[in-house]
This record gives C-alpha cells, sequence and structure tokens, in this order.
C-alpha cells in the first residue's frame, strides 16, 4: 500500500515504478538536463587527484568486503569531504529526515545524504546520495527511494522547473539522476574502482556545487 492513515509511506518502501506511477514519472534516455550537467565540467588540481587516487587504490582492495559504514565512512563521505560541502549557508545533510505534503498527504523519509541550505535543518534541498549498499547485498530500490526524495523536495522547494540532481550507489558502481518536473533521467554507470571515473565523478559532483552556489548566489 502506498498510503495509510498517517499519510504516505516511507522513502525506503517505494519502488521506482510506485513513484513513476504515481506521479507520472517519465524516464528519458536523453534530456537536455543530464548533457548540460556532464558538459564543461569543472578541473581538479593535481592534489585533488593525487588524494583521489588513494582512494581509489583502497577502494579496489576492500568494495567486496566493506560494510554499508564501511563503505560510507572510508570512501564515499572523504569523496564528498574533497569537494567541501560544508559551507556557511549550506552543507551537506546525512542521515537527516525531509518532510513534505504530496497530493495533500504528508510524506517522510530518511535520505542517506542531501545537499541543502541551513546549519541543522534541510532547506531547499538540490542534490541526493542514496543507498551506499555494499556489493551483491542490497534488497531495496535505490532508484525509487531516490525519486521519491525528490517528489518531496519539488514540494519543499515549491518548484518542478528547475532540476534535481542526486546519485545513487552500489558498491563501486555510481549512476547520477537528473530529475526536472515529471521528467528524469539515469546516467550511465560510472565505476569509481576506475581511475578516469572516479575523478569524472568527482568533477560532476563539483559542478553541481557550483550549480548551487550559483542558485544561492553565492559569488
Amino acid at each position: 500500500m502506498l498510503k495509510s492513515k498517517s499519510g504516505w509511506k516511507p522513502f525506503e518502501k517505494w519502488l521506482k515504478q510506485e513513484v513513476e506511477n504515481e506521479f507520472g514519472l517519465k524516464r528519458h534516455y536523453t534530456f537536455d538536463a543530464l548533457n548540460s550537467l556532464l558538459n564543461d565540467l569543472p578541473e581538479l588540481t593535481k592534489a585533488e587527484e593525487t588524494t583521489l587516487e588513494g582512494l581509489r587504490q583502497k577502494l579496489v582492495l576492500f568494495v567486496d568486503s566493506w560494510s554499508e559504514e564501511d563503505l560510507k565512512i572510508n570512501f564515499i563521505g572523504q569523496v564528498l569531504s574533497l569537494i567541501d560541502f560544508q559551507q556557511p549557508t549550506y552543507r551537506a545533510f546525512f542521515d537527516c529526515y525531509l518532510k513534505a505534503i504530496l497530493k495533500g498527504e504528508p510524506i517522510s523519509g530518511k535520505v542517506d545524504c542531501v545537499v541543502a541550505k541551513g546549519s541543522q535543518i534541510p532547506e531547499m534541498p538540490l542534490f541526493f546520495l542514496q543507498e551506499y549498499k555494499p556489493e551483491k547485498r542490497y534488497t531495496s530500490d535505490p532508484l525509487g527511494q531516490l525519486l521519491i526524495a525528490m517528489m518531496a523536495s519539488q514540494a519543499l522547494n515549491n518548484d518542478t522547473e528547475s532540476p534535481l540532481y542526486g546519485c545513487y550507489i552500489i558498491g563501486r558502481s555510481w549512476f547520477f539522476v537528473v530529475c526536472k518536473g515529471q521528467d528524469y533521467i539515469v546516467s550511465e554507470v560510472y565505476i569509481s574502482t576506475k581511475k578516469e571515473s572516479l575523478i569524472s565523478i568527482a568533477r560532476i559532483i563539483r559542478k553541481i556545487k557550483n550549480l548551487y552556489e550559483v542558485k544561492l548566489h553565492i559569488q
């Protein structure tokens, strides 16, 4: 069931097909919003590339045995720290709850990571990372969870015209998602144990950070 007396079921219970059916989402396989994100990516410094290479080598050794928390602390969190989302007016919120009203019903759920305004309570969410699941041991639907969080964020932001960005991660595999209104697209997979792929991941995340600062009018 999608609804109970208290509103919609929590984010972690949603499947991709349920979000598509309930909110009229359409998946595209070409989409200008994704092309715009992936073009003109910012460069990394040599020091940043060296740091990423150290993280990549560690991932190669342990990705098959790390737990969810191991993966988050030893790799994903350090990639995000390199990009540095901890800023005076916005930051990355980990393991936080979002609440919104969708179709007149309350919805809430935990988001593994969301970049948003605020120091204690996330406002104006823009970028989500979902799941952190180790390889071969995930049973939920990370894309479904990401999409329902994006639907909630559109309601929170009162904005269906601006794109929202996300990424779901399964072990070494990263998939970027762009959602605009009722349209969304999932990127090709980025394999973070590959050097050039990991550099691309970091550059995409930095591009998203730059886009958010433009949105917030940060010079």
